[in-house]
């Protein structure tokens, strides 16, 4: 499990911040192609401190190694069940984006744009607060494989063109993730990691594409394989168990979550 101290978290976050703002060129070089990130149970047990949390923050950073290189990072953060502001601690959980491995099995799935109000008709408002639209109404929308499959590779192939020609209030700078995802995902206790892809989904009511996290348990040969699937390859070269079955999280309803997340911004700020 790897941890970074409050202020070297603070530091990583604000360089992301920062080439957002001012060299998105620079992204290029840190956003690759068929490269994920990892969440291990060991963090996932790090997260879930209580079941009354329900969602956690996973900021995008960026961390010079000693070697000189630049790395992008994923900062997790729990939010307070409450204010819906970080809770702050010494130091914090974080993921480094590296190469996928093995293959990966898509179901059938939900998916929740949980960081915009959905309204009944599915349509959404962007034009929300930060606690306005994770309060709001989650949508269940069924989610095929090939949809699912489709907006990873949407990602790999047009990432770099949405990200010279994006606004750069509309450039990603966290991810806000229920805690019900990773719940289901870690249900099964041979599951040790779980895999967490970029994607770009088509917003029709702005006509343009918005970047997506999709999550997904990381395959091994014991688990069980769903009929209904598509698999995506990979294009490159135990810890600590819970008990079977997620806990019951007061105030989000079983069968609302999703594996498909929408980022902050562009519909709230940090």
């Amino acid at each position: 499990m790897l941890k970074l101290s409050k202020y070297d978290a603070l530091t990583c976050i604000d360089k992301w911040e920062k080439l957002v703002g001012n060299n998105r060129l620079n992204i290029l070089d840190l956003i690759k192609a068929n490269h994920i990130f990892f969440i291990s149970r060991e963090t996932y047990n790090e997260l879930d401190i209580s079941d009354s949390v329900l969602f956690f923050a996973a900021y995008l950073g960026v961390k010079s190694e000693v070697s000189n290189e630049d790395k992008l990072i994923l900062i997790y953060k729990v939010l307070d069940p409450d204010t819906l502001l970080p809770i702050e601690t010494d130091n914090y959980c974080y993921s480094i984006l590296e190469p996928n491995r093995g293959k990966t099995t898509f179901s059938f799935r939900k998916i929740v744009e949980d960081s915009v109000v959905m309204n009944e008709d599915c349509s959404m408002d962007r034009h929300v607060s930060n606690e306005e639209y994770i309060k709001g109404t989650l949508c269940n929308i069924d989610l095929s494989p090939k949809d699912v499959y489709t907006q990873i590779k949407k990602w790999n192939s047009l990432k770099n063109n949405w990200v010279i020609k994006t606004d750069s209030s509309n450039i990603m700078t966290r991810f806000i993730i229920p805690m019900k995802e990773l719940d289901r995902e870690f249900e099964n206790t041979d599951v040790n990691n779980v895999k967490l892809f970029f994607g770009l989904k088509m917003d029709e009511v702005f006509d343009t594409y918005f970047p997506t996290m999709i999550l997904k348990a990381e395959e091994f040969s014991g688990l069980n394989k769903i009929q209904k699937s598509v698999s995506l390859g990979n294009d490159s070269d135990k810890s600590k168990s819970r008990p079977v079955g997620p806990p019951q999280r007061k105030g989000y309803k079983n069968g609302q979550a999703g594996d498909t997340i929408t980022p902050c911004p562009p519909v709230c700020t940090p």
